[in-house]
């Protein structure tokens, strides 16, 4: 989406979509001396490619780049509103998978389950029985190996998802805590058989969660309380 500038032969660019073409494009114009005044990113990976190649450059809905082509431009009031609008949305943190029937207030990222004076706590499916306190360690892949000093006995893995290639690294740990899967998962059903207390559906574990943090896992109600003595 262009538009030639009327003060020279430069234009101002709106791009629809910061993917990997549509970034380095835009970046490459601004290279050029062309105005990129905007563009439109849904996912988080296109975010931050945006942030990255194009700073500076302010994100619209592919609806509103588009209406620069005709005129458009925002003004304060729609700045207010849209600042207003991403404050609203940053109180939430839904997981990945979001059934129609749940409930969303579940969502929010002010802390549940906690009373004055008690342990944060996290939420999620139960897989198995058993409760668990130990140090977490938090991965992105799987790892052979526990970081030196570290009891499997009081070890809990944390993980943004699992499968089978998970199993030598469940072999080290006394219980899982996952983000996202669901019960009927490839992981989640091995889980189960291998019998390790484990939670999954975890809404934001690898975010809250730090490695070397004591928490204590409930597997049977699904309950994560961080913070846990024993460290």
């Amino acid at each position: 989406m262009t538009a030639v500038r009327p003060d020279a032969a430069r234009l101002a660019v709106g791009i629809v979509g910061t993917g990997r073409v549509g970034a380095v494009l835009a970046a490459a114009l601004a290279r050029a001396g062309h105005d990129v005044v905007a563009a439109s990113a849904v996912s988080e990976a296109s975010k931050a490619r945006a942030a990255e190649l194009l700073p500076g450059v302010v994100l619209l809905t592919p609806d509103e780049v588009r209406a620069l082509d005709g005129g458009w431009r925002p003004d304060d009031a729609f700045w207010a509103a849209r600042h207003a609008e991403r404050a609203r949305h940053e109180q939430w943190d839904p997981p990945d998978l979001l059934g129609a029937r749940e409930d969303a207030d579940r969502w929010r990222r002010a802390p549940s389950g906690t009373t004055p004076g008690s342990r944060p706590r996290l939420r999620g499916l139960g897989l198995t029985t058993g409760t668990v306190t130990g140090r977490a360690w938090v991965l992105r892949t799987p790892s052979t190996e526990l970081p030196q000093g570290w009891d499997p006995a009081s070890t809990v893995l944390v993980a943004r998802a699992v499968d089978a290639g998970w199993i030598p690294t469940f072999a080290l740990v006394a219980a899982v805590v996952v983000e996202t899967g669901g019960d009927l998962s490839h992981g989640s059903i091995i889980l189960r058989e291998i019998g390790l207390p484990a939670v999954t559906n975890v809404t934001g574990a690898t975010s809250t969660i730090a490695s070397g943090t004591f928490v204590e896992v409930r597997a049977r109600p699904g309950v994560i309380v961080l913070g846990s003595s024993g460290g």
